[in-house]
């Protein structure tokens, strides 16, 4: 009981950090994007 308890904290632990390092990815794409299109925008 004391194992699967454990076992269920990990997964759980590394679905959070998964999922924070893909929110990280996700916010980084956009802001060079929206650096990229103001980059655009400042030529035009």
């Amino acid at each position: 009981m004391l194992q699967s308890g454990k076992f269920c904290s990990n997964l759980w632990r590394r679905l959070e950090i998964r999922t924070i390092a893909g929110h990280s990815f996700f916010l980084s794409l956009s802001t060079l994007s929206i650096m990229r299109s103001e980059r655009l925008f400042v030529r035009a």
